[in-house]
């Protein structure tokens, strides 16, 4: 039974079980800063947690770091591609030869019900963390895992609460998870499923496909790991069927420039949106002091911003300025003495890598010796900036 004032109206303060507490502190945000269950509290500093002020484990990229004595175990995490802790093991060798032992495997039904009966030996400490990465709350028997904005039960396939986004999915229960198809949707914080869009180092763009109305757009760094670019609103083109986002106006590594017809001029598919984040990503890591401008797109409807750009329509095409050699936020022709040929180049070679890659994919304009930038294309009218058409992801 819950009890006491729910926090924003979603999330429990107080649940009890046949007599019995479990309470809950978070704060202002809705962030769990404390759970209490009879004489047991247990503390989330960020990464640290503690239990009755003594630290668990923290965790860490790979897994988690828990104490071990003096000293502390190191605790490795397989992870499959939904984000479920599949394997943890750790290195029990005294020597300069790796040992490994798992620790703990967890193996799940599709709505993350925890299989039983075989492979249950646990060497060291059980680790709560499952499925979705998330915390599973056994105490009293609750057995639901805590998403952040919501509680879920694995063995219901449902929310315990109501969808604090319910208003903008109208034609989904508020208390299904991941639209009743957790083979290919993801909720990573119980808020709404969400398109996962990764531009990848090597030019691939990885989607986890939703149903939802925005998409977040991730870039992967040298090390490794991502970061998240963006979080953009998803809409429908003119023609019903074509997905569109608007493009921020600056960023990381890039601005836009030009006018704001009525429309707008900044719409483009979010596969061409990765595209974009990738490559600026790319260009970035070597050219940290320049920008990337980029011109006109579609506009709101998926069709061309005005009569000029004929083939700015269905959000596939964008213009880019080329690289100056004093950095300036200005046109520069190819035939200009501040035209950095070189840092254009790159640019170009960043947005090849990223899907540009067709023989007519990237426009540009001769110099007065007649060569064009490598990669590209003559396209006349373009002396001042280039143009990006016939995405192809990989």
């Amino acid at each position: 039974m819950l009890t006491g004032a729910p926090l924003f109206n979603i999330i429990p303060t107080q649940v009890t079980i046949n007599g019995q507490n479990i309470l809950y502190v978070y704060d202002a945000t809705g962030v769990k800063l404390r759970k209490t269950v009879n004489t047991t509290t247990t503390d989330y500093a960020g990464n640290f947690i503690y239990e009755n002020n003594v630290l668990q484990f923290f965790n860490q990229p790979e897994g988690y770091v828990e104490p071990s004595g003096s000293s502390f175990n190191y605790i490795y995490q397989y992870k499959d591609h939904l984000g479920n802790i599949r394997l943890s093991y750790k290195d029990i060798s005294t020597t300069s030869t790796p040992n490994l032992q798992i620790v703990e495997e967890n193996n799940y039904y599709p709505f993350g019900l925890k299989h039983k009966g075989y492979n249950t030996a646990i060497n060291g400490t059980h680790h709560k963390y499952m499925f979705g990465g998330k915390e599973l709350s056994e105490d009293l028997g609750l057995n639901t895992y805590d998403f952040g904005a919501r509680n879920y039960d694995p063995a219901l396939g449902r929310w315990m609460n109501l969808d604090p986004l319910a208003e903008k999915m109208r034609r989904h229960s508020p208390y299904n998870y991941a639209f009743d198809n957790p083979l290919r949707f993801t909720d990573p914080d119980g808020m709404a499923p969400d398109d996962y869009i990764t531009s990848k180092r090597d030019g691939t763009i990885e989607i986890k496909k939703t149903d939802d109305k925005f998409d977040r757009f991730f870039v992967e760094n040298k090390n490794g790991t991502t970061t998240q670019v963006a979080q953009l609103d998803k809409y429908k083109a003119a023609d019903g069927i074509t997905d569109l986002v608007t493009f921020p106006d600056e960023g990381k590594g890039f601005t836009r420039y030009g006018e704001r017809d009525s429309g707008g001029d900044h719409s483009v598919q979010p596969k061409v949106a990765a595209a974009l984040f990738g490559a600026i990503n790319d260009f970035s890591s070597a050219n940290p002091d320049v920008k990337v401008q980029f011109g006109d797109m579609s506009n709101s409807l998926g069709e061309r911003p005005n009569a000029t750009h004929s083939t700015h329509g269905g959000g596939r095409n964008v213009d880019f300025r080329y690289i100056r050699t004093d950095g300036a936020m200005l046109p520069v022709t190819v035939n200009s003495p501040l035209f950095d040929q070189g840092r254009s180049q790159g640019l170009i070679n960043s947005f090849n890598k990223f899907g540009f890659n067709r023989p007519k994919s990237i426009g540009s304009f001769p110099n007065n010796k007649g060569t064009l930038l490598n990669n590209t294309f003559k396209l006349l009218g373009h002396a001042d900036h280039g143009h990006l058409q016939n995405f192809n992801q990989k």
